[in-house]
């Protein structure tokens, strides 16, 4: 399948290839914010912080070291000229937006509404997270979708004091216990309450694949985005993988969506099958060089 979009020279020329950025979950041990925005700000202007794992820690410290942790990193964004963005913790049941039971519900957006006081602090403009779990009984979907509701109204409200964009992500096929919401209903909540999404496109090339309304699917929803996730897959098994390394068009899925009018990040995240952290990191340096290159050239002198 082909994007609407053919001349990638002509393309590559209105491209900053900053755009292309890293998220700190590809690291094995993303624990220390600093070594690991020290490694990745080697080739990458434009990283991506989650506070997942063992980087949840930053959500539970003392008020004094993470003042002390928030300085470093901010020297550190200044010296390198670092564009952040922050992902929610979204593993496990306690980040759970969407759940019937109120009391935990209220818990997980109290964990969203500190994580989102870290994202101020670090200059972050986008704040990405998940919409939550599903229950054993397929019937609750229209509660949860209430219940996520509920949860956005506190959280849209420290956002916009915050100066942060939610962004909600769209979740994926073969992930049986996340939210699956359609692209009606991402498109009525940035309308009802003003908040953006994060486009994972291999969550979205994973339910039909690269078909023949491929990007017909995909424009509409465009509208909505504020963030992009990015990955190769195996079209269209739901595995992330190295820029290049699988089947997926990623080049043109970029591209196509740069052309139509998005104008946010491009962020490699999220590991899967055997490739390791360096796989990640060389093959979206690759890209990103690559593009640098195509913008030098067709850069008159």
């Amino acid at each position: 399948m082909q994007s609407p979009a053919q001349n990638s020279t002509r393309q590559a020329s209105s491209f900053n290839p900053d755009r292309i950025g890293i998220s700190t979950n590809i690291l094995d041990d993303p624990g220390n914010l600093q070594e690991s925005l020290l490694k990745l700000s080697e080739h990458f202007k434009t990283i991506e912080i989650e506070f997942d794992n063992e980087a949840r820690r930053y959500l539970t410290m003392p008020e004094a070291s993470l003042a002390d942790e928030c300085e470093r990193l901010m020297q550190l964004k200044k010296d390198r000229g670092l564009n952040f963005s922050v992902h929610a913790p979204y593993i496990g049941r306690d980040t759970d937006i969407s759940n019937l039971d109120d009391a935990k519900r209220e818990r997980a957006v109290s964990l969203m509404l500190t994580s989102m006081e870290v994202t101020a602090r670090l200059g972050a403009e986008r704040f990405t997270c998940h919409p939550g779990y599903l229950t054993k009984d397929p019937s609750n979907n229209d509660e949860l979708y209430s219940q996520l509701k509920k949860s956005l109204i506190p959280m849209v409200k420290s956002a916009r004091a915050m100066n942060i964009a939610i962004c909600l992500e769209n979740t994926g096929n073969d992930r049986p216990n996340y939210i699956v919401l359609s692209d009606k209903q991402h498109n009525e909540l940035c309308g009802q309450f003003g908040i953006a999404l994060t486009m994972d496109i291999i969550h979205f090339t994973s339910f039909r694949g690269i078909d023949a309304d491929y990007y017909k699917r995909l424009k509409p929803i465009l509208t909505c985005v504020a963030n992009v996730h990015v990955a190769d897959m195996e079209v269209p098994k739901h595995v992330h993988l190295p820029l290049g390394i699988g089947t997926f068009q990623f080049d043109e899925a970029i591209h196509y969506m740069a052309e139509a009018g998005y104008s946010g990040n491009f962020i490699v995240e999220e590991r899967g099958a055997h490739y390791t952290e360096q796989n990640y990191i060389d093959a979206a340096a690759r890209y990103r060089k690559r593009l640098m290159t195509s913008v030098s050239e067709a850069t008159p002198a």
